[in-house]
């Protein structure tokens, strides 16, 4: 897969990989050797799901025999955070594992960034940004990029506007 992951990127494409956590019976030993394996592979973008079982499916038969799932669960809506324990990990845990993980894999020890290709990086987080206009650090992130790549006039009233936005929107 890295061999893969590089000949990908290689060819100029981005490369977004998504890993799901918090499978039946999954360990957290298992799922950290899945994010560290995230944090190796050198893809573009990768996204951390939660295992999320949908009736009728193998997972929710597993999870039901497990005796783990709400008798009042919503099903029908999609909901993206987990809302039951295991005996594995807690539905909170899981759900910090998961966006604590982004943070750390997308954000922190970004591939583009390490590598100085700050128009990539920089366009992937705008797709952040411009579907959650209140990320924060999607918006530091572009910033990061735009003053890296000497858009000083256009990071600077950037700067101002996520001023704003963190004083204005709780979300941010």
């Amino acid at each position: 897969t890295i061999r893969l992951v590089k000949h990908i990127r290689f060819r100029g494409m981005y490369c977004r990989l998504y890993f799901i956590l918090g499978f039946p019976y999954e360990t957290k030993e298992q799922m950290r050797e899945t994010i560290e394996f995230a944090k190796d592979v050198g893809a573009d973008w990768c996204a951390f799901m939660r295992a999320i079982p949908l009736p009728g499916t193998k997972m929710f038969d597993q999870f039901l025999q497990m005796g783990v799932l709400p008798d009042d669960a919503t099903w029908g809506m999609p909901t993206f955070q987990r809302i039951f324990d295991t005996e594995e990990i807690k539905a909170e845990d899981l759900n910090d594992l998961c966006f604590q993980t982004d943070i750390e894999v997308n954000y922190i020890n970004n591939k583009n960034l390490f590598e100085g290709d700050y128009k990539r990086a920089l366009a992937l987080f705008k797709e952040v940004f411009e579907r959650f206009p209140f990320h924060v650090l999607a918006g530091y992130s572009m910033l990061y990029c735009y003053e890296r790549l000497h858009e000083f006039s256009f990071a600077s009233s950037f700067k101002t506007q996520l001023i704003k936005l963190t004083a204005s929107d709780k979300r941010a």
